[in-house]
């Protein structure tokens, strides 16, 4: 598997530069086709530690946390914009959005990210680019937990995606996700990444 670093993988500033940029590249003029011209983005303001909605999402047997920042509505389908916090040495498993492009942006701890047959390693102010139709996967390394930035472009129904595995239940079986994975234009290819495993250069 190759380790070099692709320009998909790119050191920014801060975290707020990075969103910022991301939304400007996202909501300007003619980016979404819902939105008529001249119509603006409501402001809204989501507080640290919590969700756009007040309810936290959990993935990955509860390791996973993810507090949604910018929804689906408040960008009128362009992107879904949330904060991953990850407890430990984990991450999903390896899958695939067909009609959506995933973008992680690194604020605390070590993350290893796999986009088709590469390998990335990514520290707090590195962000990557995943195109859709690639599988891949990502897993923290570091000891405690670690947080990142994700988002999905255009939104398409991932924030519906998150609301439908939270009603699953904590456990849902492998036949429930990958159910709720064909409903949402994404499937499951893979188990997470094997972190005992990974060797750094």
């Amino acid at each position: 598997m190759s380790r070099s670093r692709h320009p998909v993988v790119v050191a920014a500033i801060f975290a707020g530069a990075a969103a910022l940029i991301l939304a400007g590249l996202m909501f300007g003029p003619g980016r979404g086709s819902s939105r008529s011209q001249g119509s603006s983005i409501t402001p809204s303001v989501v507080r640290a530690g919590q969700d756009r909605s007040g309810l936290r999402h959990h993935m990955g047997r509860g390791k996973i946390a993810l507090d949604a920042k910018v929804s689906t509505a408040d960008s009128r389908g362009d992107v879904f914009l949330w904060e991953i916090l990850v407890s430990g040495k984990t991450g999903p498993g390896r899958h695939v959005h067909y009609d959506q492009d995933e973008w992680f942006y690194v604020l605390e701890g070590e993350y290893v990210a796999e986009a088709g047959d590469q390998r990335f390693f990514l520290k707090p102010g590195d962000s990557i680019l995943l195109p859709r139709g690639v599988p891949h996967a990502y897993a923290h390394l570091s000891e405690g937990n670690g947080k990142m930035m994700g988002a999905v472009l255009p939104a398409g129904s991932f924030e519906q995606f998150l609301e439908d595995f939270r009603q699953a239940g904590s456990k849902p079986t492998p036949e429930q996700t990958q159910q709720l994975f064909r409903k949402h234009g994404m499937k499951e290819v893979g188990p997470p990444i094997d972190v005992a495993n990974i060797k750094r250069d």
